[in-house]
């Protein structure tokens, strides 16, 4: 498994066997899983794609096909034409079926108990989805980012406890595998004071205009920056840090975002100090963020209906310029005490593209999940529930890096 080498290898090389990935096994789960035999097994898993035509909904399709084989894919997309026509992308046994997150009919007629779990990749306005996986006892993950439906999909949990079966928001890259890095950074220290994540996004990914116009919103956003005792309010994307990627990323200097997985962290760890920020690979896209808030088109994005087409125009102009690698990168960073030292920590990602790495994770977190079931029933989020180090196992990509460091900051506090 050549991602999971290379972890161990980077931990044992540059912060010694002390901090070599320890994660907990996963026991009877792990013989659970491996019932849900993946593409030579006997058994197999189903798993619909809720949005599979979508930008990311087409990776999570493919990520389904590399991990399982294509007889577990099950598309799932309005206009059934268009699910059949991709359905034959995959030669071997996809299935299609016609759901409309509009239409509770379709929905109820495609979440069916034939399937293993359910994957969304489009936003709802109402977890109707969740609640039809619900009445089947199906295990459901969801890659939205936007809060209110967040909140909405959290007061389901006494339903999904009840049901015992587990429902995953946040479950993507950032939020999602963020976290479990944000996690397996401050498992190296004795006491964490605070938690950086930062996230080097690639100006050549093509995002679909609804994430574009989600991202912008984001950026937009006034963000608490803690420091110390010191607590204060500040405009989205004003204030800068440098984050040390790994290469060919290097330092860049990026900026402080609101975004819903820092309360989650901060609740989940203790750590009130919890800041994510992001950027480009671009110099001068970064400079562009700052131009565009302080001129006000920023929170243009925030104008229902308005941001969405914004979004288009922006995602037309990325479509003419030819299709070239996306590489990503990302870091978590925990500071704190370790031993008698004052030490900063750091989890590094590289990965070939934001929808790629959003899809390895959202599948490897759903065959996990559905293969626990009962155990970790309820409304959750990734990092509450699995480690990095089973994720990444279970993903098992080539071009998929994890690296490990430490540097210390005081001796002898």
């Amino acid at each position: 498994m050549p991602a999971l080498t290379h972890i161990e290898a980077a931990a044992s090389a540059v912060i010694g066997r002390k901090h070599r990935l320890s994660f907990v096994p996963v026991g009877r789960s792990l013989q659970a899983y491996k019932k849900m035999k993946s593409k030579d097994g006997a058994a197999r898993s189903r798993i619909l794609v809720i949005g599979s035509a979508g930008g990311v909904g087409r990776e999570v399709c493919a990520e389904i096909v590399r991990q399982c084989g294509p007889r577990s894919l099950v598309l799932g997309d309005y206009r059934l034409e268009r699910a059949i026509a991709q359905a034959q992308e995959y030669p071997g046994g996809a299935e299609s079926r016609r759901i409309d997150v509009r239409d509770p009919e379709s929905i109820r007629d495609g979440v069916a108990p034939d399937l293993t779990a359910v994957i969304i990749c489009l936003q709802q306005e109402r977890p109707e989805v969740q609640l039809a996986c619900l009445g089947h006892g199906i295990p459901s993950l969801d890659l939205s980012i936007k809060q209110s439906f967040i909140d909405r999909v959290h007061a389901l949990g006494s339903r999904a406890t009840e049901a015992c079966t587990p429902v995953l928001t946040m479950a993507g890259l950032w939020p999602g595998l963020s976290g479990l890095m944000a996690v397996r950074a401050s498992e190296m220290l004795d006491r964490v004071d605070a938690i950086d994540l930062s996230l080097c996004q690639s100006t050549r990914a093509r995002v679909a205009p609804l994430g574009i116009s989600d991202m912008m919103v984001s950026f937009s956003k006034p963000v608490t920056f803690r420091e110390g005792s010191r607590v204060r309010k500040v405009p989205g994307v004003s204030v800068t840090r440098d984050f040390d990627y790994p290469e060919p990323f290097g330092v860049r200097r990026h900026r402080l975002v609101d975004f819903a997985e820092g309360q989650v962290l901060s609740d989940a760890l203790g750590v009130p100090e919890v800041h994510l920020w992001t950027g480009f690979d671009s110099m001068a896209f970064d400079r562009l963020m700052s131009v565009l808030r302080r001129l006000g088109i920023l929170a243009l994005f925030r104008r229902k209906g308005f941001g969405l087409q914004l979004g288009r125009t922006v995602n037309a102009l990325k479509e003419l310029s030819p299709a070239r690698p996306e590489p990503i990168a990302m870091v978590a960073v925990a500071r704190g005490r370790c031993a008698r030292r004052y030490v900063q920590t750091q989890v590094s990602l590289l990965g070939p593209s934001d929808y790629g790495v959003t899809a390895m994770s959202a599948v490897a977190f759903t065959r996990l999940l559905a293969a626990r079931g009962r155990e970790v029933a309820g409304v959750s989020h990734p990092l509450r529930l699995l480690q990095l180090r089973e994720v990444i196992e279970q993903i098992n990509h080539p071009d998929l890096k994890i690296l490990e460091s430490e540097s210390t900051i005081m001796e002898s506090i």
